[in-house]
């Protein structure tokens, strides 16, 4: 009976509350489906018209941010994350922004100050199903960023940032180099080719 107590002791000391609680998810998880959804181009070239970008990836390598909060370390992220598909766009990679708002008269208008302010390639939009999303993705309002890494129109890594910013990069990055190989740059050596 004394060793029963100090065994359950010495579990009740190891056992890590964090462990107990549940995972933080946000949007198709790996081996889930990415369904077509439309969103409002806000920046670049189609700027101004509704677009899919599930549907024009045509199931290419890709890396999709729902974005639920805007900051200026979750913006440091989107930066990096643009830069490294400038790096490897010649791959195949695809990446898409898709801002979640309620007032998408106002994004509208300030959407293009932010790709100028942070010099993003990629095309910011705005999800058309307003501050939820696609309906059937399940995104999680409480996060600030939902990260999916895809191919082949799955899901095959998803990342729900509560508090996005620039060193989340990197395991994102590893996602990818596993469909597309190569190797995993720091976020220096992004910094330095500026994306190329």
């Amino acid at each position: 009976m004394k060793h029963r107590w100090i065994l359950l002791l010495l579990l009740g000391l190891f056992a890590s509350p964090a462990a107990a609680e549940d995972p933080i998810l946000s949007g198709p998880q790996p081996g889930e489906k990415l369904t077509p959804f439309k969103v409002f181009v806000a920046t670049g070239e189609r700027q101004g018209k509704e677009a899919d970008l599930i549907a024009e990836w045509d199931g290419a390598p890709a890396v999709l941010v729902f974005v639920h909060e805007l900051t200026r370390p979750g913006a440091a992220l989107m930066r990096a994350l643009d830069a490294f598909q400038q790096r490897r766009a010649g791959d195949g990679l695809k990446l898409g922004f898709v801002f979640l708002t309620r007032d998408r008269t106002q994004s509208e208008q300030h959407l293009p100050l932010v790709a100028r302010s942070l010099r993003m390639a990629a095309p910011l939009t705005l999800s058309v199903d307003g501050p939820e999303g696609p309906g059937n993705y399940g995104l999680n309002r409480h996060v600030q960023m939902t990260v999916l890494v895809a191919r082949k129109n799955s899901a095959t890594a998803s990342f729900a940032l509560v508090q996005p910013n620039e060193t989340d990069a990197s395991k994102i990055w590893t996602e990818v180099v596993k469909l597309i190989g190569g190797s995993v740059p720091t976020l220096d050596e992004v910094r330095a080719t500026g994306g190329r």
